[in-house]
């Protein structure tokens, strides 16, 4: 017995080896603090005065006065509206809205709004773009805040690009939009410019895209949108000085990002995307935060931005190591194009755990297209395995090793039931355009009966037998030609 008990206790003695250190993905508060912190630096709502008679029958005649073309009082009239700019502003913003005025009338009163520097006034202005009825006053608006120093106002600017379907109005956005270094609208004003509705559009469209190229540094309008949506604009331009204003306005769409309304966070998702690139960091930050909804929709939102979010690539590595961003984070992984991620992604594809995770690993390595992922996408499209993994996969395949079994599979899953059919049709189409580009020879009449064979018309959405129509012949083409 003292023999035991003393060999116990040298071993109790001895130093064991220490077990690995497990890396924990650890969570915190992130968002609420940050605009916690950044309250005192918000803006409060404009509460203006409702204009007394008084005030309203002297600015009648001050309007008169600058919507006259022949006055030589403009410059005196307009110093003197900005001398006693509180007083005027309430009757400024009911005059832009009244309709029964002339147009000549409100765009005086426009005018002169931008011309006061109060926020109250950039408010009135803000307020009118996102909602008066009349294009022509929202075009405007727009025109007329292009130059703004109030940076704070750039979400509420992308959100009405988000929703803006008159065409002046929409280049009008670009212009302020580029102001503050951002790029967004430009996309549009091509799509208006390709429209060619009428020439003085088109002729508006191409000289705004002329002045903003010019303005960046850039040769024309589409290497300027090109080189926004790569990131590399951004890279190449002075960094623009952000306000503690703007930081609390973007802060807090990120918070919105957790409401439970999807309209509201949609909204969020559409202007935190589409927002410089200086938002990436604190995208990043909120990968940490407890809420499992802002983790998620940060983690979209840095996948929507592509290229442009590359330097959220290291905190999307470590986000796939927490069970409920995992999916979203490696999504934003093949977006972005961070190669490094390759390894972990392959990993996560013999995971049969999650498979939703699987699958966004699936697609992010098809993204990612290094010949390396090759061995594991094919593991990944074993037959016996889920359909839609096997799906994920063929279409990454599609990309890396487009053999004719992937071909088949992706041309079969066009026309199965409950398949995912427009993802492989996407995909299918991408690959006949690569390969029409790299072998027109052989590969462009294809290409020309696919685009045929959507027969609804430009814009409109196709019904259901269009649909079924359109798919069907689709997988006879790619069949015939991709295999």
């Amino acid at each position: 017995m003292r023999t035991a008990l003393l060999l116990l206790a040298l071993l109790a003695g001895c130093e064991q080896p220490a077990a690995p250190s497990v890396s924990v993905f650890e969570l915190r508060d992130v968002v609420a603090p940050r605009v916690a912190e950044l309250q005192s630096a918000a803006v409060a709502p404009s509460n203006v005065a409702a204009p007394s008679e008084q005030v309203r029958e002297e600015l009648s005649g001050m309007l008169e006065t600058l919507t006259s073309p022949r006055s030589s009082m403009r410059e005196a009239v307009l110093e003197d509206l900005r001398s006693r700019a509180e007083l005027f502003v309430g009757a400024l913003a009911s005059a832009v809205e009244d309709a029964e005025q002339s147009a000549e009338w409100r765009i005086a009163a426009i005018e002169a709004l931008s011309w006061l520097d109060l926020p109250a006034a950039t408010d009135a202005l803000l307020q009118s773009l996102q909602t008066s009825p009349q294009p022509w006053v929202r075009a405007q608006c727009a025109w007329h805040l292009t130059g703004s120093k109030h940076d704070r106002i750039l979400p509420r600017v992308l959100l009405r690009l988000r929703y803006e379907v008159d065409e002046e109005t929409a280049i009008a956005l670009a212009g302020l939009l580029a102001c503050f270094g951002n790029y967004a609208g430009v996309d549009g004003v091509c799509v208006v410019r390709d429209r060619a509705r009428t020439p003085e559009l088109v002729a508006l469209a191409n000289e705004q895209l002329t002045a903003l190229a010019a303005a960046a540094g850039v040769g024309d309008g589409e290497e300027l949108r090109a080189k926004w949506q790569s990131g590399e604009l951004e890279s190449r331009l002075p960094a623009l000085e952000v306000s503690k204003a703007l930081e609390f306005e973007t802060w807090k769409c990120i918070q919105a990002l957790g409401e439970w309304d999807l309209r509201v966070v949609d909204d969020r998702r559409f202007v935190l995307t589409h927002m410089n690139a200086w938002v990436v960091d604190a995208l990043a930050q909120t990968l940490r935060d407890t809420n499992v909804y802002l983790r998620v929709h940060a983690a979209q939102c840095l996948e929507r931005m592509g290229p442009r979010a590359k330097a959220a690539g290291p905190q999307l590595l470590e986000a796939l190591g927490e069970a409920r961003t995992a999916s979203a984070a490696a999504a934003a992984l093949g977006a972005l194009g961070h190669a490094p991620a390759a390894q972990r992604l392959e990993d996560a594809l013999s995971n049969p755990r999650d498979p939703e995770l699987a699958n966004a690993a699936a697609r992010a390595l098809g993204a990612l297209a290094q010949p390396r992922s090759i061995p594991a996408l094919r593991r990944a499209f074993a037959p016996e395995l889920a359909a839609d993994l096997r799906q994920a996969a063929a279409e990454a395949l599609l990309a890396l090793d487009p053999s004719a079994d992937v071909v088949e599979f992706l041309v079969g899953r066009m026309t199965a039931a409950r398949a995912e059919a427009l993802s492989a049709e996407s995909a299918l189409g991408r690959r006949l355009l690569e390969q029409s580009k790299a072998q027109p020879e052989r590969f462009a009449g294809a290409l020309a009966q696919w685009l045929a064979a959507d027969k609804a018309e430009s814009g409109s959405i196709p019904t259901r037998e269009q649909l079924a129509e359109r798919l069907a012949a689709r997988a006879s083409i790619a069949r015939e030609a991709l295999r």
